[in-house]
């Protein structure tokens, strides 16, 4: 679930390179999807958020390369949330500026 965080941004930075320079009204516009897109997730995530469990939720892990240890791992507490909003929030805000 948390990897759409990642992906959502991604994807609207890969068709803005697709993009001629001269389109910049399309460019503001696909920015400003993906990060409203993007907050919005965020805002869905923390609505499905259990204040009540203490612990990581949304846990997330994909093994790399198991001979070093190495894996991704995504997972969000009470205070990343917040971090994770806020964060949305400024891309968002920075996006329209």
């Amino acid at each position: 679930m948390l990897k759409l965080l990642l992906i959502l941004p991604i994807v609207g930075a890969m068709l803005i390179a697709l993009l001629p320079q001269s389109a910049g009204r399309l460019i503001r516009l696909i920015a400003l999807v993906a990060a409203a897109a993007t907050l919005g997730y965020a805002a869905w995530l923390a609505g499905r958020f259990d204040p009540a469990f203490a612990g990581v939720q949304f846990y997330e892990s994909h093994s790399w390369n198991p001979r070093l240890g190495s894996a991704f791992v995504l997972a969000i507490d009470g205070i990343s949330l917040a971090m994770l909003l806020l964060a949305t929030l400024l891309s968002l805000v920075a996006v329209m500026a």
